[in-house]
């Protein structure tokens, strides 16, 4: 089961709609869950470009002015709806999920930012769930964070946050771990950052571990095999497998990030140092330092492109195994993008 959620701050720009579009089709999307639509009205031209096609069904709360709307929309040849629960903060659609036993609640939520209505929500959807059996989904914009490091930049408000947790366990929910960036909210100027946005699932539904690939380039690179040892020679208060298994993976995708930031800043400064001897060559008052730094540096970029190119072409095996003949054009731009960078663009001679 494939589903996205995201808090679209209004959808009248037609360029918002297309990205959520786009996603929807990348991802196989079958349940797309939208908050804060700011829909006063019923704009079925707006649901349908936000889809991408005729072949969906929706569930909605409209917004009381500029503020809030939760809309939900799924595919009625995967998810078949029972039954339709709607409130300014939450659309909860039960339904069947083709392939899949029991009855499925999608609780698409989005929280007021008021802390008593916040806490009313939450024993509004526990009251729900106790009345209700079935296989729980609880995704959204909660406006809320359960701990201390989920924000930056703002004020912790303790209290909320103890409410929030309780909520979670006496709700019997599993809060899957997100991939991708660590907050899901972050003001304009990155001064104030929050991780809001989550999914909660029954604590009996196995929806499996997030996956994790791995690059053979890591292997490549200075200082991958010491970060491997160092950390899985750690000893942390409960060493079962599955525990240093996941530290590991989040040591390797900070160290990743850090090292690609850095190589992609070394890469340019490479280009522009480059740039700079082959002009004073142009010249002739190229010293022998600088022609051996020349041979030295277009080394050390040859080494950080296959490096790239490595990665390209393990993404692009593991997409023809999954999608075969269809993942040729994925493969061919690939390709050309990199025909393209190593293109020479034009000739300048005597200044023209």
């Amino acid at each position: 089961m494939n589903i996205l959620s995201i808090n679209i701050r209004g959808g009248k720009k037609r360029r918002k709609r297309v990205w959520v579009r786009d996603m929807c089709f990348k991802h196989g999307i079958q349940f797309l869950g939208v908050q804060e639509t700011k829909m006063e009205k019923l704009e079925p031209f707006r649901i349908k470009c936000m889809w991408g096609n005729f072949c969906f069904e929706y569930a909605c709360s409209l917004s009381r002015g500029r503020s809030g709307g939760i809309l939900s929309i799924w595919d009625p040849n995967v998810l078949t709806k029972d039954q339709i629960w709607c409130s300014d903060n939450f659309v909860i659609m039960k339904g069947t999920w083709s392939g899949h036993s029991g009855d499925y609640f999608l609780v698409n939520i989005y929280s007021p930012q008021d802390p008593i209505a916040k806490i009313h929500l939450w024993v509004q959807l526990l009251e729900f769930k106790s009345q209700n059996d079935g296989i729980y989904i609880f995704f959204g914009d909660f406006n809320e964070v359960r701990s201390e490091e989920d924000r930056y930049g703002t004020l912790f408000n303790v209290h909320g946050a103890t409410a929030f947790n309780t909520f979670i366990s006496d709700a019997g929910l599993h809060d899957l771990p997100l991939g991708g960036r660590r907050y899901s909210w972050m003001n304009k100027s990155g001064s104030k950052m929050s991780l809001l946005d989550r999914f909660l699932v029954s604590s009996e539904e196995d929806f499996g571990p997030i996956p994790f690939k791995f690059f053979n380039s890591w292997m490549t690179r200075d200082g991958f095999k010491e970060l491997v040892e160092r950390v899985w020679n750690t000893e942390c208060e409960n060493d079962r497998l599955v525990v240093k298994l996941r530290k590991l993976k989040m040591e390797i995708k900070n160290w990743i990030g850090e090292v690609r930031d850095d190589e992609k800043g070394r890469i340019n400064a490479i280009k522009l140092r480059i740039d700079e001897i082959e002009g004073k060559m142009d010249r002739s008052c190229a010293s022998l330092e600088e022609l051996d730094e020349r041979t030295r540096i277009f080394g050390e970029l040859n080494d950080c492109i296959d490096r790239e190119e490595m990665d390209v072409i393990q993404k692009a095996r593991v997409k023809w195994d999954i999608e075969g003949d269809e993942n040729s054009g994925f493969f061919h731009a690939m390709i050309n993008h990199k025909r393209s960078e190593g293109a020479i663009k034009g000739v300048i001679l005597n200044g023209e």
